[in-house]
């Protein structure tokens, strides 16, 4: 019933709507590119790095894409804000890599990934089980990968919109 203060990434998604002061914004862009918080080797960790209870388990610390596509996204809106744009180009091209890489090695992406990227996403914790082995074919993690190759300067398309085929 406590309140707990730990800094998440989803204090990140105010970065979604419209009119968010820029000097949130360049407060926000600060903890993204702070080494004890949130720039992390392999992206965004579900909880800040200089969190005690930070670990490799699931939502104690691995970068999940999601959580990065979604600041990607906040990011570009707010590109007019001084650092917005470095910061989103710099979590799309990590999100990227650490996704690739576990791809060449493992045949697969993978639901979460150390965001240290020092385990093998096969042997992170899920649910504190010790080696889940990690949970493979995710697709949310695909589907996000493929809109950052392949959008790289983007948002997502308005509501109204429709994708034709």
């Amino acid at each position: 019933g406590e309140f707990d203060p730990a800094m998440t990434p989803s204090g990140f998604t105010p970065l979604l709507l419209d009119g968010v002061a820029d000097a949130r914004v360049v407060a926000l862009i600060a903890h993204i590119n702070d080494p004890t918080k949130f720039n992390a080797p392999a992206g965004l960790p579900t909880i800040a790095l200089d969190n005690k209870e930070w670990c490799t388990n699931m939502w104690r610390g691995p970068a999940w894409i999601n959580t990065n596509f979604f600041t990607v996204l906040g990011l570009r809106k707010y590109g007019h804000v001084p650092g917005a744009l470095a910061a989103a180009e710099k979590l799309q091209t990590i999100a990227i890599d650490v996704v690739g890489s576990g791809y060449r090695t493992f045949g697969t992406t993978f639901e979460f990934y150390d965001s240290k990227n020092v385990t093998p996403p096969t042997k992170l914790a899920r649910k504190s089980s010790p080696d889940s082995g990690g949970i493979r074919d995710y697709h949310w993690t695909a589907a996000r990968s493929f809109w950052l190759l392949h959008t790289p300067n983007g948002s997502l398309p308005l509501l109204h919109e429709r994708i034709r085929y």
